[in-house]
């Protein structure tokens, strides 16, 4: 039967909504992306001097480079907002870029 309701639908809508979740996805990564780079900076800020490459690689299992490009999409796209739960993001940015487009776009 659910193979009758799916053979009904047209096929433009569902490309077009298969699009929109796609879309969905890539801003998503970016945000929690972002809401990552944010925690980052603050657990740097609280950890003592010396302590953070350490707390990186057993607490949370990332390198250097992984932070830093967290910590760079934060303060690049995210240092002006609340919280991804609490604020509104620049839609303009965040709808248009992907995750690896933001990091691209920070090198230039």
């Amino acid at each position: 039967m659910e193979n009758d309701i799916l053979k009904h639908r047209d096929i433009d809508v569902i490309t077009s909504e298969i699009h929109d979740l796609c879309n969905d996805a890539k801003r998503t990564v970016l945000l929690y992306a972002v809401e990552i780079g944010r925690r980052l900076v603050e657990a740097k800020e609280v950890l003592p001097h010396g302590e953070w490459g350490k707390w990186l690689e057993y607490s949370v299992h990332f390198s250097q480079s992984t932070a830093n490009k967290h910590m760079q999409l934060f303060q690049a796209y995210g240092s002006r907002q609340m919280s991804l739960l609490g604020a509104e993001l620049n839609s303009e940015t965040f709808t248009n870029l992907s995750y690896s487009q933001a990091l691209k776009l920070l090198a230039v």
